[in-house]
């Protein structure tokens, strides 16, 4: 029960710092950059959370990894470059769109969302779940 919960309490967390933290940092770095083209770093979180559903995560992680590192090799990292800022963005939503699918995994409602966006293993676990309470709901009932 104790893990359980502790797990929503992250799973929370995390899915909050994905929606309502990339829109509220995002949109503060670029009123203190004044730089209004920051606010694509959005679309970047966005992007990889996209990514990280697909089946092709990994390849595309590494490509991703390959051509940043490539372009860091000739230039050095500096945060107010924007390829750099777009680089982290789009980590910070395929990584925690990855933890959220693997932490959240312990809830329901985390559950539905992960098979909602077209996980076939909590999808297949939610309609075992299901179909063992029709069982026990037709039992009871006499059905």
């Amino acid at each position: 029960m104790a893990n359980s919960r502790l797990r929503y309490i992250i799973a929370t967390i995390i899915s909050i710092s994905l929606q309502w933290g990339t829109l509220i940092g995002v949109s503060i770095f670029a009123y203190f950059f004044g730089n209004w083209w920051i606010l694509f770093g959005i679309l970047f979180v966005f992007i990889g959370g996209v990514l990280s559903n697909t089946k092709m995560k990994y390849p595309v992680l590494i490509l991703v990894l390959v051509a940043y590192v490539t372009y860091v090799s000739t230039k050095n990292f500096d945060a107010h470059r924007l390829i750099d800022f777009f680089f982290l963005c789009f980590m910070f939503g395929f990584i925690l769109n990855i933890f959220y699918k693997i932490i959240g995994f312990g809830d329901r409602l985390s559950r539905a969302m992960i098979a909602a966006a077209g996980n076939s293993g909590a999808r297949a676990e939610i309609e075992k779940e299901v179909e063992k309470e029709m069982k026990k709901l037709k039992t009871e009932k006499g059905i």
